[in-house]
């Protein structure tokens, strides 16, 4: 590269864009993180939020049953009511079993 032919101004546009990328990028890497410490904390110490990552297409969620290391729900999906049962294994909440209910 011949720096004899670069200029003050096109020196400072490109320490600017430099610096304006690194700090586009390490913005996007924390956004990204935080956002993994929340749904890892949601899957952690938030059962009812729990139950609404793990299975997605759950409508609505009555809490039934709880003690701290089970929770039964019931739940309104696209196809029909069912009961959920949470376990928590490995300090996570887990779905141990679900069962479809007839109407």
């Amino acid at each position: 590269m011949d720096f004899s032919l670069l200029t003050r101004r096109h020196y400072f546009r490109s320490v600017g864009w430099t610096v304006f990328v690194c700090l586009f990028i390490v913005s996007i890497a924390a956004l990204l993180a935080r956002a993994t410490l929340n749904l890892s904390a949601a899957l952690v110490s938030k059962p009812d939020l729990a139950i609404y990552i793990l299975r997605p297409d759950i409508e609505q969620a009555t809490l039934l049953r709880s003690d701290d290391l089970h929770r039964q729900y019931l739940a309104e999906t696209e196809d029909g009511m069912e009961l959920i049962d949470l376990v928590k294994q490995n300090r996570q909440w887990r779905i141990k079993a679900s069962e479809n209910l007839h109407e």
